[in-house]
């Protein structure tokens, strides 16, 4: 007696501590509708997080020159580049150097003036040596990230198509906008403002982020002004 009405309860446990096939496809359904709501969101934050590094990456990049000038005492030049359409955005190192005093060839010795050297960016060129680049044309060119040069000063904003900047071993900042030569440049007397963003044709999707570089040359990260006009 004692036994049947033990069995019995041990079947009434089982069965209340189950699911039906219903509630389970209830839970189903909606762990779908809420992975679908949360898709976008989350493909939008993958985006932005993607436009934050990029941003990051060029800040960066412009910091390790303006350090190296200072550590090695070479003059470094920064090349930023970015017209809206086939360039997208391309950001190079490039040091000044001499032979080597050894006549051994590379590695070779670091230049400190910012005005002597020829500054032709190119491989070919001995009086100079790449250092390293962030090129948005190459890693991101199926996200439509996209950059826009230009003076931090809201009445100058007008975009460039390419700006030098040349860091000396004592911390200055010369500014060309015509060629990589400084012979006859001027001090940096305006923050230079890069726009990192993600565009579809000339549409601005999502946040902007500003890499910001005072006259002093050491660059640092912001959000950028939404209500500024053109993509990003």
């Amino acid at each position: 007696m004692n036994g049947a009405r033990g069995r019995r309860g041990i079947r009434r446990i089982r069965r209340d501590g189950g699911f039906t096939l219903l509630e389970l496809m209830v839970v189903v359904i909606l762990i779908a509708i809420l992975a679908v709501i949360a898709i976008p969101s989350m493909s939008a934050a993958k985006t932005e997080r993607r436009v934050y590094q990029d941003a990051g990456s060029v800040m960066q990049l412009l910091r390790t020159a303006r350090t190296r000038a200072l550590a090695r005492g070479a003059a470094t030049v920064v090349s930023l580049t970015s017209n809206g359409t086939t360039d997208r955005g391309k950001f190079q190192i490039w040091e000044a150097v001499g032979l080597n005093p050894s006549g051994s060839g590379a590695p070779r010795w670091p230049v400190s003036s910012c005005r002597t050297p020829n500054w032709t960016l190119a491989a070919s060129n001995t009086s100079v040596n790449f250092i390293e680049e962030v090129d948005l044309n190459l890693s991101d060119s199926t996200l439509g990230m996209q950059t826009q040069i230009r003076s931090f000063s809201v009445a100058a904003g007008v975009a460039k198509a390419a700006v030098y900047i040349c860091y000396t071993p004592l911390g200055r900042a010369l500014y060309s906008e015509t060629a990589p030569q400084f012979a006859v440049a001027t001090p940096m007397l305006d923050a230079l403002e890069v726009r990192v963003g993600r565009c579809s044709g000339t549409t601005r999707l999502g946040l902007v982020r500003s890499v910001i570089v005072p006259p002093s040359g050491m660059a640092r990260l912001a959000i950028a002004d939404s209500s500024a006009s053109g993509c990003p």
